[in-house]
């Protein structure tokens, strides 16, 4: 009867992701741009991310994987965010300048297991930009590189680099850049808890019944009821010989 029971409720929580599963199951939260870029012939990283990043949901929302694709980010080059005053000036004034617009477009295109592929148009160029990611508690991380020359901003880098002294007039051509997306799986909690709820009620009700197989046991065996039969005859039995 338990297993009876528990696979029913198994069964229940398949159907109940299979309805879901056409719905909206992946909230995407937040997704964060980083970005790494590099200076002087000891290569030393200026770090920064960019504030205000517009988030463009796919419409396919039903798993983690249809949901990645086709969801994109724009990002306004005004609002790039050195971790410095300073540094963010130079950038927004040796470097912004020299190219041709001030946006970024980025769109998820393909996902594989542990890699996927992000399209990104920079400067009117657009280019496919392969990263890495890991997965884990509902936060994914990415990471990849861009080559300066494939977006033509590598005139910009080197008049960044001739126009600020500590860059000693020497900027490398690759660019790390990254993303950390969190989304929460509104199906699959939702599974949790229906088998959750299964099971305790399971168990409560299979309690229940062994409570009520157990008294029954006690009170009502053959064995019982024979004693019970014997001692009364026996009773009456004195009491009519007296």
């Amino acid at each position: 009867m338990k297993i009876k029971t528990l696979l029913l409720a198994q069964l229940s929580s398949i159907l109940l992701f299979t309805s879901l599963n056409a719905e909206e199951c992946i909230d995407i939260k937040s997704v964060n741009v980083g970005w790494t870029s590099y200076k002087t012939m000891a290569k030393i990283a200026v770090s920064g991310t960019f504030d205000n990043v517009k988030i463009i949901r796919s419409e396919d929302t039903s798993d983690i994987n249809t949901s990645l694709i086709g969801t994109s980010v724009v990002l306004n080059m005004l609002r790039i965010n050195a971790n410095s005053a300073e540094k963010t000036n130079n950038i927004l004034r040796f470097f912004l300048p020299k190219l041709s617009t001030r946006g970024i477009h980025a769109t998820i295109t393909r996902v594989n297991d542990r890699s996927l592929a992000l399209e990104v148009l920079l400067n009117g160029r657009k280019q496919l930009i392969p990263m890495k990611y890991t997965m884990e508690n509902g936060v994914i991380q990415a990471t990849g590189f861009i080559d300066a020359r494939d977006f033509g901003i590598d005139n910009a880098l080197r008049n960044l680099n001739k126009s600020i002294s500590a860059h000693r007039n020497k900027g490398w051509l690759d660019i790390a850049i990254s993303f950390e997306l969190i989304y929460e799986d509104k199906c699959h909690v939702l599974i949790l808890e229906n088998i959750q709820d299964n099971n305790l009620s399971e168990l409560n009700t299979s309690d229940t019944q062994d409570n009520n197989l157990s008294e029954l046991n006690t009170t009502n065996t053959p064995k019982n009821i024979l004693e019970s039969t014997a001692d009364t005859n026996l009773s009456e039995l004195n009491v009519s010989k007296d």
